[in-house]
């Protein structure tokens, strides 16, 4: 269990992609599966660029490995930066081992944790660079911003600048100690060129819509800010990641700000850590970052305006990327606290300033929290409410208790113990709520890789977006971001004018309230989906999008269900208003099935008037979470606005079967079937998972008329034609591509507002298409160039570890 989904549709599905190519000695800067093709380096988030690590995701469990990497080099940079600082080693193992489980390394899998592990490293790079070091500096800010994720890598900076800058003052040089920092924050800028550039490129050309400012902490929705402490310093006191199901929407409309927690135990040492004098600087710049971080997403007047004024900021979701640095931060006093206990004891007047500091703020979290808590505390999930508060109570005792006493070896193993095991179990929690036993059905996946060749499907729900880059196989959805400009306006106006262009999925929720569905779009403009190549049409099962019909209720989301058991009634009337004319065949009941454990029959009735007909369907086999369809015998024959009346029974079977009801309703989402004379596309696959049906006039990948085409790829053919044409390739247009007919230059013009196309001659032609951002060669020269600066040699002594005794 995650938080984000990301860490499937991007990380896994686009990562992987990436993978691949590289392993093909291929640049992955472009993806030709998602979409009509998109540029893939320039999605970022993605890790194209973030060699070798996204090599990891080649493997089928690539998203495990490649976060297991992070956490690694996460712990082992920690441990040296802190015995950079003299932090014994007991205390700094124990900080290692916190920060390679913190919270967002808990909460999430995909892009913002990789740049995570580089922050220790740029520090440790900062410490090196008061003797004249550079070339950490370069590597970890390069690998932080190829990583693919510029949020995170641009507020670990923030923290990562403040700390120079506290060094460059107690520095007896600092304009040389500013050089070095320059230097190597130079060269790493550099090394990663091709990312930036690539990341810019598509900015310039594209658009990220409205998702950063749709979720500004600037004007949070109501309830938000007091929310979010709560789980910072207790991160199951509402029970696992997404389990409770908050009746007001708060707790939910908070997860898109949640980007990982602290925890008491460490907050506690922190708090301790913050008053020390040794590094006197930096622990109050550790210090004053978390507050500043905390206090402005919170709301707090004046840090609130002094955090959203640091440049870039309001377009940043802060409290979500931003835990990442602050969690370190932590780490870093925490360790330094052990550290001053173990050496010279902790004097009870900062114990009791620390203790008293931390039960004001967390008496504040609950109090805030108040609803939330108490709602969880009368559901089926208050047991983790009070185990999170008695772990609150007990782990602040025993703190107390080991740092009132002198530091032993044996206390000392106590409260790595306490620390080490707060976060273990904070970590493991997620791990463990996951799905433990799964089985992977690809026989609709591999009848579409196998068949559609160059072309495309479209999926209205089944077939998750990104997964076809995954298989190589051409999908039109896309979860993406940034995206090109002349795609999202492509949808807009040609394909789906209410779809969601940052999550082109099929089956999410119109954007505009009382619109068709996105099945309705398919069918009104199905010739535009086929002009863009698109041969197949993947659905759930049994939800034909071709039959024409309506709805009984206006929003299509599911809500609740109503459990239908063996020998019970549900019934309704549909309003006319919703009744067009014609002659009802079919009616459509989303349903679920409890994994297959629903048996007997669903049976249906439905009145007009005083005229009525009927209908049944097994449920053996039935689709669970999917529409079941029910044909009716004989068909009904209705009238515009005349009302109808319906009925659904399970007359048999041992096991319940339940119809899902539309939200703020009684009634389910029906989908009433009318009948058509017009010949509708043949379904040529079908299962459990998903029905393929498949367009005949869809347009070919390639078409020049009046030529012979022989492709051999997506970027190659050879055309032998009659006299001149034009060839048209189904592909997005977007600055960087570039073809050549028998290795001459040929100009690419758009077609059809979003495609390909470029003049042939007559006779025979070989044909090329190539795709790189422009000045990419330029990019590869300057990481070049910055990846030998580095390896040059120095005259400086090199750096060693020569870690003090414990």
């Amino acid at each position: 269990t995650t938080i984000d989904l990301d860490v499937g549709v991007t990380t896994q599905a686009l990562g992987h992609l990436a993978a691949e190519q590289w392993l093909r000695f291929e640049v992955p800067w472009w993806n030709p599966y998602t979409g009509i093709g998109m540029p893939l380096a320039g999605e970022m988030q993605a890790s194209a660029l973030f060699l070798p690590f996204v090599l990891l995701l080649h493997f089928q469990n690539g998203t495990i490995l490649l976060k297991l990497a992070m956490q690694i080099l996460a712990g082992l940079f920690t441990y040296a930066l802190l015995n950079r600082l003299e932090i014994t080693r007991l205390p700094a193992l124990t900080a290692a081992i916190l920060f390679a489980l913190c919270g967002t390394f808990a909460w999430f899998g995909h892009g913002p944790i990789m740049p995570i592990a580089f922050l220790p490293l740029l520090l440790l790079g900062l410490e090196n660079a008061r003797q004249g070091g550079f070339r950490l500096i370069a590597l970890s800010l390069a690998f932080s911003l190829t990583a693919g994720f510029p949020e995170t890598a641009y507020l670990d900076g923030l923290l990562a600048l403040g700390w120079a800058i506290v060094r460059m003052a107690r520095h007896p040089t600092p304009f040389r100690y500013a050089g070095t920092v320059a230097i190597g924050g130079t060269l790493g800028l550099l090394l990663a060129a091709p990312a930036l550039w690539s990341f810019a490129h598509m900015l310039l050309h594209g658009t990220a819509e409205n998702h950063a400012t749709s979720l500004s902490v600037l004007a949070p929705p109501p309830g938000i800010p007091a929310t979010l402490p709560a789980t910072w310093l207790l991160p199951y006191l509402y029970g696992p990641l997404s389990a409770f199901q908050d009746p007001t929407g708060t707790l939910g409309a908070t997860l898109p700000y949640q980007g990982g927690t602290i925890g008491i135990p460490v907050l506690a040492l922190a708090l301790i850590g913050a008053t020390g004098t040794g590094h006197r600087g930096l622990r109050l710049l550790l210090a004053g970052w978390i507050v500043l971080v905390a206090a402005g997403v919170c709301g707090v007047p004046v840090l609130n305006r002094l955090l959203y004024a640091i440049p870039l900021l309001p377009q940043v979701i802060v409290a979500r990327y931003a835990m990442p640095s602050c969690c370190l931060a932590a780490v870093i006093l925490a360790a330094m606290a052990f550290d001053d206990w173990r050496r010279f004891g902790v004097p009870a007047i900062t114990r009791f300033a620390a203790l008293a500091t931390l039960a004001a703020l967390t008496l504040l979290a609950l109090w805030s929290a108040r609803p939330l808590v108490q709602a969880v505390l009368a559901s089926s999930l208050s047991g983790w409410t009070e185990c999170a508060l008695a772990w609150l109570t007990t782990s602040v005792i025993a703190i107390a208790w080991l740092l009132s006493r002198r530091a032993t070896p044996t206390r000392a193993g106590l409260l790595a113990f306490l620390l080490i095991a707060d976060a273990a179990t904070t970590f493991a929690v997620p791990l463990l709520a996951g799905p433990r036993d799964a089985s992977i059905d690809t026989a609709a996946v591999r009848f579409l890789h196998d068949h559609a060749g160059l072309q495309r499907f479209y999926s209205l729900g089944p077939y998750r977006p990104n997964y076809g880059a995954f298989f190589e196989t051409a999908q039109l959805n896309h979860e993406y971001l940034p995206l090109p400009a002349n795609w999202v306006e492509h949808i807009r106006v040609a394909l789906d004018p209410t779809a969601s262009v940052i999550m082109f999925r099929g089956d999410e929720p119109p954007s505009i309230s009382g619109q068709p569905d996105h099945a309705a779009w398919l069918t009104a403009n199905r010739p535009a989906y086929a002009a863009l190549a698109v041969r197949y049409i993947v659905t759930r099962p049994n939800a034909d999008p071709f039959t024409p019909g309506f709805d009984s209720a206006e929003d299509p989301r599911h809500a609740t269900p109503q459990l239908l058991q063996p020998d019970t009634i549900l019934s309704g009337t549909i309003p006319g208003s919703r009744v067009p004319p014609g002659t009802i065949e079919s009616l459509g009941v989303d349903i679920a099935t409890y994994l297959g454990q629903a048996t007997g029959t669903l049976a249906a009735d439905l009145c007009a008037a005083s005229v009525c007909t009927h209908g049944s369907a097994d449920l053996a086999g039935a689709a669970d979470n999917a529409r079941l369809t029910i044909r009716l015998d004989p068909p009904l024959p209705v009238i515009a606005g005349e009302p109808l009346r319906w009925q659904l029974r399970h007359p048999d079977g041992d096991h319940a079967v339940a119809v899902w009801l539309a939200p703020a309703s009684t009634d389910p989402r029906l989908h009433l079937g009318l009948a058509t004379a017009a010949p509708a596309p043949p379904k040529v696959y079908a299962d459990k998972v998903m029905d393929i049906f498949e367009l005949p006039e869809a347009a070919p990948y390639f078409d020049a008329p009046g030529c012979r085409l022989e492709v051999q790829t997506r970027t190659a053919l050879e055309a032998d034609c009659d006299g001149e044409s034009n060839l048209t390739r189904r592909e997005l247009d977007f600055s960087g591509w570039t073809a050549t007919i028998d290795d001459a230059p040929v100009a690419i013009k758009p077609t059809g507002g979003v495609m390909q196309q470029i003049h042939l001659p007559r006779g025979t032609s070989h044909i090329r298409f190539a795709y790189a951002p422009p000045y990419a060669p330029l990019c590869w020269t300057l990481a070049a160039m910055a990846a030998l600066a580095l390896v040059a040699p120095s005259k400086r002594r090199p750096f060693s570890l020569r870690p003090r005794s414990a």
